[in-house]
């Protein structure tokens, strides 16, 4: 949450506090919402506002964050107010003892998933003397459950799935925080 400059900052975290008070009986159990100052620069005082929960799944926690947000915005002298939230990621997570038995290399996974999911060239859009070219999406992957069924060839010719020899489940990028909500 972003502060224009010159506003009582103790005054203003009193009121986010009281806001954030009142939205914790609708919260999950075991929902943490704390408020943190940042140090002033010259033109904006910030608070972070972080929403831990070992029981909310990560959707609830963004739900949780977007309704904070809501009521934040009647706070009169508040600029702006951010959401981070992680991104989602495919992740595909390969079991190596069952590549070895069917005699399958991660460069064979790689080119199966490649395969199924690019861009093909279909022509050229002109304009004047400059030509753009123009690509079509080839068939691609629509579901988890697409992906998964990608189809293999072990090293005895036989054809089996990458469910066969992976977990494909999506998931969140912890390591990443980096959507912005409503920013200029």
């Amino acid at each position: 949450m972003e502060y224009k400059h010159g506003v009582d900052i103790d005054e203003e975290y009193v009121d986010i506090n009281s806001k954030i008070n009142n939205m914790k009986p609708d919260l999950p159990d075991d929902t943490e919402v704390t408020v943190s100052k940042q140090n002033p620069i010259d033109v904006i005082v910030s608070f972070v506002v972080s929403v831990v929960s070992s029981t909310a799944t990560d959707s609830e926690r963004v739900a949780i964050a977007e309704d904070l947000k809501q009521r934040l915005r009647n706070v009169p002298n508040l600029a702006d107010v951010d959401v981070l939230k992680p991104n989602q990621e495919i992740r595909v997570e390969l079991d190596l003892a069952r590549l070895h038995r069917y005699g399958i290399d991660i460069g064979q996974v790689h080119s199966a998933i490649k395969g199924n999911n690019r861009f093909l060239p279909t022509g050229t859009f002109e304009l004047g003397d400059k030509a753009i070219s123009v690509l079509a999406f080839a068939g691609g992957y629509k579901s988890l459950d697409a992906l998964r069924n990608t189809m293999l060839i072990s090293k005895s010719g036989s054809a089996l799935s990458l469910r066969d020899v992976a977990t494909v489940r999506q998931t969140i990028d912890k390591d990443a925080l980096r959507t912005r909500v409503d920013g200029s």
